[in-house]
């Protein structure tokens, strides 16, 4: 019953790929974003790590460790932990068992996939109300650390945005799996990049 339309649409969509282009866009778009928060990640934890070795010259030598390091390191976490998920999800630097998955090809396996990733996308949309909440409670109450009293609501933040843009990577992974489901003969775009750990480490 599938299979007239599936051809009507793969021929459509080989000639005037528009979808695809589209795809295309958004995925250069959001690469750029998810790079920016690897970077805020990135530049967090090397702060994070000279504060650590100055807390232990610190206290070590002069018996005068950082007021407020341990309350510093509790709201940081937040930036380098899932600020930039979206980023390791789309260098496919994350953790998946998916041996059902790649023993599959053509459409069997793309169809696979837009589960897979249609089960991750619908966890995202169900959390991020909740976490949003977080934020929301923190940020108009004025939620502070115990001790310094410093702001809690950045790093809420921080987890609001992180998980907002695996959404938007998850919704265009889904997008293009569907695309590539139509017409598997299609170049792919806006997937995760399968990275080669040994080329990776040598670039």
């Amino acid at each position: 019953m599938f299979a007239p339309t599936l051809k009507v649409l793969e021929a459509v969509m080989q000639e005037h790929d528009t979808f695809g282009s589209a795809l295309h866009l958004a995925d250069s778009i959001l690469k750029k974003i998810e790079f920016s928060t690897a970077i805020i990640g990135g530049v967090v934890v090397f702060l994070m790590m000279f504060a650590g070795v100055s807390e232990i010259l610190l206290r070590s030598l002069f018996r005068s460790p950082i007021p407020g390091y341990i309350e510093a390191v509790q709201i940081s976490i937040v930036a380098f932990a899932i600020l930039p998920v979206s980023y390791c999800y789309q260098r496919d630097g994350h953790l998946k068992m998916d041996l059902v998955v790649r023993a599959t090809s053509g459409r069997t396996n793309w169809i696979m996939k837009a589960i897979c990733t249609l089960i991750a996308l619908s966890f995202v949309i169900i959390i991020l109300p909740g976490v949003y909440g977080f934020f929301q409670n923190s940020f108009l109450l004025g939620d502070s650390t115990m001790n310094m009293g410093w702001p809690i609501w950045p790093s809420k933040l921080a987890a609001m945005l992180g998980f907002l843009l695996l959404a938007f990577r998850l919704s265009i992974e889904l997008a293009a799996l569907l695309r590539m489901l139509v017409n598997p003969q299609l170049v792919p775009v806006g997937l995760p990049e399968i990275i080669d750990p040994i080329k990776d480490a040598v670039d």
